[in-house]
């Protein structure tokens, strides 16, 4: 049996950006990560996982560059993300799933006034 591959720590987003046509992005458990605002040149992406992210500062309203996001996980840590850009969540009409800091998970007809009550 082969070894299980190690993880690796991503702390800047710069060279993915460069990969426009990139769909899924999993950065679970990325410690170092305080800026997304890279992410915004992604606009193919359709999923994102953000969970365990517990240093991002920055970044999140930069996500609406993200024009095909659907799937959002900022859960199990991201409880540093500024309220404005939660607040900008509700701009994103094309979100068909989002976890919450809080654990709560939405799916179709997301209703916004939720997502903040957390």
């Amino acid at each position: 049996m082969a070894p299980h591959p190690q993880a690796i720590s991503v702390d800047d987003l710069n060279p993915i950006a460069e990969l426009p046509s990139l769909l899924l992005l999993n950065l679970s458990g990325c410690q170092g990560l305080r800026d997304i605002t890279p992410l915004s040149r992604l606009a193919m992406l359709q999923t994102l996982d953000l969970s365990y992210c517990c240093n991002i500062r920055t970044g999140f309203s930069a996500l609406l560059g993200c024009g095909s996001l659907t799937d959002l996980n900022i859960s199990s840590g991201c409880r540093n993300i500024p309220s404005e850009d939660l607040a900008g969540l509700a701009a994103w009409t094309q979100l068909e799933s989002l976890m919450m800091p809080d654990g709560s998970y939405h799916r179709g007809g997301l209703p916004v006034a939720g997502w903040l009550a957390y």
